[in-house]
């Protein structure tokens, strides 16, 4: 007795593509809403960080000077935490954060992430600019 192979209908692989095509288009769908969803969030965020310069505590060669001693605070070996607790409670308001976050520089991050970074094996420091920075409004 011969067996005959079963022929597959030329629409069937047409179907088949048409499923792939259409996971495919829902799939950039989601990617595309996620995208959005995270480029409204980090708006919002931004918005939040917005500097008032009549809020601003010091001239802006102060901030500079703050930036550098706080990146040679927390660059290399260890971190001089009593600089940086000193710098934090210099800063008086929101927009004295947000201005000095903005002119900070790192290659291993923004001012938030390094005080994260550099104060979380020290729980007194930690606590401490937590402290200082929740008192101005500024929640890390």
């Amino acid at each position: 007795m011969k067996t005959t192979k079963s022929l597959t209908m030329p629409y069937e692989s047409a179907i088949k593509y048409g499923f792939i095509l259409i996971i495919v288009i829902i799939g950039v769908i989601i990617f595309s809403k996620i995208i959005n969803a995270i480029s409204k969030s980090a708006d919002q965020r931004a918005a939040k960080k917005e500097v008032i310069n009549s809020d601003l505590s010091y001239d802006k060669i102060r901030y500079t000077s703050f930036a550098k001693s706080l990146y040679q605070a927390m660059n290399g070996w260890g971190t001089d935490q009593d600089t940086v607790e000193r710098i934090i409670k210099l800063l008086l308001t929101k927009s004295d954060y947000y201005y000095l976050e903005s002119i900070y520089e790192d290659k291993d991050g923004t001012l938030t992430e390094r005080l994260i970074y550099e104060l979380e094996d020290n729980k007194k420091a930690q606590q401490s600019v937590y402290a200082h920075l929740a008192s101005i409004g500024v929640y890390l």
